[in-house]
């Protein structure tokens, strides 16, 4: 029996790093853990894996360019709208949890999915393009 993706995404080293709220109709990230780390995230609200990204600097400034994201960052101001809408329609929160990039380039990742298998890639794109097309989240654009 397939694992489903919140469970995939545990057993692949992914850990809750903290959450968004929604504070006043504005999003406010909330992160415990990882925040001056590089890596791949992905947001989820219930069960569900609604997005994944990958930050290059750390999770705390990615986090908050999607808290509070200029005009011309479409991506995020579109991720910031469905966070909004979601937090009005489910509740204040959408969990963060986070894969650091620490733990990929150490080779603990491996995934094999079908045709494709990664072990120890030290590249978070690619780590997330994978993700991305395993488990379809619906606020990446495909």
């Amino acid at each position: 029996m397939k694992a489903s993706p919140l469970n995939e995404m545990k057993s692949l080293g992914f850990e809750l790093s903290g959450r968004f709220l929604l504070d006043r109709k504005k999003v406010k990230p909330e992160l415990r853990v990882h925040k001056k780390e590089r890596g791949v995230y992905a947001f989820v609200v219930g069960e569900a894996i609604k997005y994944v990204g990958e930050t290059a600097n750390n999770l705390q400034e990615r986090a908050n360019q999607y808290a509070k994201p200029s005009p011309s960052q479409t991506t995020n101001v579109r991720v910031n709208r469905l966070l909004k809408k979601e937090a009005r329609l489910q509740g204040p929160a959408c969990e963060i949890w986070f894969l650091p990039d620490r733990t990929i380039e150490k080779g603990r990742l491996y995934m094999d999915l079908g045709r494709t298998r990664l072990q120890g890639v030290p590249d978070i794109s690619i780590v997330k393009r994978t993700l991305i097309s395993r488990w379809d989240p619906n606020w990446n654009r495909r």
